[in-house]
């Protein structure tokens, strides 16, 4: 429990949004989204410390399963280097990328990630509180 207690991030709570529709059905409309999903899924990791080995395979056996499908997917804890691990761009194959960061002290999202980001040619979509720099997803049934 100290250890927990010392690091607020180490425990995080996950979002997992999955549908039952083909992702054709439910693909979001923007420029930086190119999928071949087969379903459409949100995932939302928090604060989770990724780049710690054991948590990242701990995750992929947790989320496995959805991975491929994930269409939308916010990099965890704003882009930090402590919260990221290149293996994810593996992962996600058809997601597109979101960093949730504004202007801040602690230079989120990282440029280590930024760079890993540009090597892998995966783009992504930086929102924050900031006007024009929000993600609107909408679905027309």
């Amino acid at each position: 429990y100290t250890a927990l207690a010392s690091d607020h991030n180490i425990l995080s709570i996950q979002f997992l949004v999955k549908s039952l529709l083909p992702a054709n059905l439910m693909a979001p409309v923007h420029p930086l989204y190119k999928s071949s999903a087969k379903q459409f899924g949100i995932l939302f990791p928090g604060d989770a410390k990724l780049k710690t080995n054991s948590y990242f395979k701990q995750w992929v056996h947790t989320f496995g399963a959805y991975l491929q499908d994930i269409t939308v997917f916010s990099l965890p804890h704003h882009g930090a280097e402590t919260s990221f691990n290149v293996r994810l761009l593996q992962k996600l194959p058809n997601a597109l990328l979101i960093v949730q960061s504004g202007k801040n002290a602690y230079s989120h999202p990282s440029e280590s990630v930024k760079d890993h980001l540009k090597g892998a040619k995966r783009k992504y979509l930086q929102i924050s509180e900031a006007a024009g720099t929000r993600l609107q997803l909408s679905w027309h049934l």
